[in-house]
């Protein structure tokens, strides 16, 4: 390869070494992971880490300080499983003993008690999400161990998991000796036989929470792995990950950017309708839907917003109550096209910046001096207005709405023309729509004169003594 000038240089991805593993199979040094019970995809763990966190967990059963799962959960799961187990299957017909191993785990799981003191039967725990992280940063869903007095299989759950029947099956896979990949193609398996998954070209739930804790870094190198390692490029498992990862890398950013537009930017006036429309517009083209041009989709967003505005100044419920009627019918069907997706847009921009004018009006009578610290104004936000509801009502952090409430505090007041007025004896600086607390003061009443008695005590205690016994020799 050469650049303009005519230098040569070698291409980077050349020099990179395509190992043979499968890249699920592997961490990325190419290390095989064997027995690691269960832990998120694009992440790496070592024997080490899985034996930091099981010392852990078995500390913390020692110390009773776990709680074991219900027999009746356990059971639910075993049924899932067993009917999982003897379905018509060609993976299963593939891998040698796989359907014994989920018909052995299924008959484990039904065969638990609530019996704590049976020590032969299959135990799990679950504990804390903490105890399952290693200082290194490594996070596992589940581990394992064999109970050393009866060789029963214990199995250390984290309370955060969401799917605990695909833990337990990919965790007991694990520990019988199956490659992790293999693991996987049985989760993925159950997912579409317990309709979690609707198509083979969708991850299964548990994946999709397992990619989303994963950073842009990681997201970007764990990509990088799969490109250099060998996989059937015709496996349904690894090419719904890879495009997952491309949709948390690239479709996820711009929509949070977006958000980020029509929410913070809009309502503290740092952009304008027309920026925000365009944006909008876009946003459907690069996700190849149909849009207005923009002179049409800029007079439909001013449309709307005059006349939800023109409804909030004169009170008009009854349109009002119309307008929250449509938006909900158009909210509950099961999918939008663009033009009611843009309608609902505009409605509830400008329902949030409307919503904030309100806000910034109570916030500032109940505080009319606001500190230098945003945080204060975002507690009297929640204490007068929003109560614990900002991220439902706005759609950002209090924190946020605390940003919002000052900087809007502080562009007001910084302007020469909007300079507050002076103090005033004791009231506020701020005219405020609440009373100052002000201080009762008697117009006839006279200073008080101390009587002779006490001017007398106060001599006799403190300075005839020190007259008395001052000497000029001392």
């Amino acid at each position: 390869m050469s650049d303009v000038s005519g230098t040569s240089f070698q291409d980077w991805s050349s020099a990179q070494e395509t190992r043979k593993s499968n890249p699920l199979s592997c961490a990325f040094d190419g290390t095989t992971y064997k027995a690691l019970g269960c832990f998120p995809i694009g992440l790496n763990a070592s024997k080490s880490d899985f034996d930091h966190v099981l010392k852990s967990q078995r500390k913390l059963r020692d110390l009773k300080l776990l709680s074991k799962i219900s027999a009746e959960e356990l059971h639910m799961a075993s049924d899932v499983l067993r009917g999982y187990s003897v379905q018509a299957n060609d993976y299963f017909d593939s891998v040698p003993a796989l359907r014994e191993a989920i018909l052995c785990l299924s008959t484990l799981l039904a065969e638990t008690t609530d019996d704590s003191e049976d020590i032969c039967q299959l135990q799990i725990y679950s504990g804390l999400d903490s105890g399952f992280r290693t200082p290194a940063g490594r996070k596992f869903w589940s581990v394992w161990e064999l109970e050393s007095h009866s060789t029963s299989v214990v199995i250390y759950v984290s309370k955060s998991v969401q799917d605990l029947t695909s833990v337990l099956l990919h965790t007991q896979l694990s520990r019988l000796g199956f490659s992790r990949y293999q693991c996987f193609l049985a989760e993925k398996g159950l997912s579409e036989y317990d309709n979690k998954s609707r198509t083979s070209q969708v991850l299964p739930c548990r994946l999709q929470n397992d990619l989303t804790l994963l950073s842009t870094s990681e997201i970007l190198l764990y990509l990088q792995h799969l490109k250099f390692t060998e996989w059937d490029r015709e496996c349904s498992l690894l090419s719904a990950i890879r495009k997952e990862c491309e949709v948390l890398i690239i479709e996820v950013p711009t929509y949070k950017q977006l958000k980020r537009l029509s929410n913070m930017d809009f309502i503290s006036g740092t952009i304008s309708e027309e920026e925000l429309v365009t944006a909008k517009l876009e946003w459907y083209r690069l996700c190849g839907l149909p849009t207005l041009n923009q002179h049409a989709a800029l007079e439909l967003f001013m449309h709307i917003s005059r006349i939800f505005y023109d409804i909030l100044w004169h009170l008009d419920h009854e349109k009002m109550d119309k307008l929250t009627c449509a938006a909900e019918t158009l909210a509950r069907k099961g999918s939008l096209d663009s033009m009611a997706d843009f309608v609902l847009f505009a409605l509830f921009c400008t329902a949030r910046k409307a919503a904030f004018e309100e806000v910034y009006i109570e916030v500032s009578d109940r505080n009319p001096l606001f500190n230098q610290y945003s945080d204060q104004s975002a507690a009297f936000a929640e204490l007068f207005a929003l109560g614990s509801r900002c991220e439902a009502y706005f759609d950002i952090k209090p924190s946020d709405i605390g940003l919002l409430l000052s900087k809007k505090h502080r562009d007001h007041y910084s302007q020469e023309e909007h300079q507050p007025p002076m103090w005033l004896f004791n009231a506020p600086s701020f005219a405020s729509a609440y009373a100052a607390a002000q201080t009762d003061v008697d117009p006839q009443q006279k200073a008080s004169v101390m009587p002779a008695y006490r001017r007398f005590t106060y001599l006799s205690v403190f300075a005839i003594p020190a007259l008395v016994g001052w000497s000029p020799t001392s």
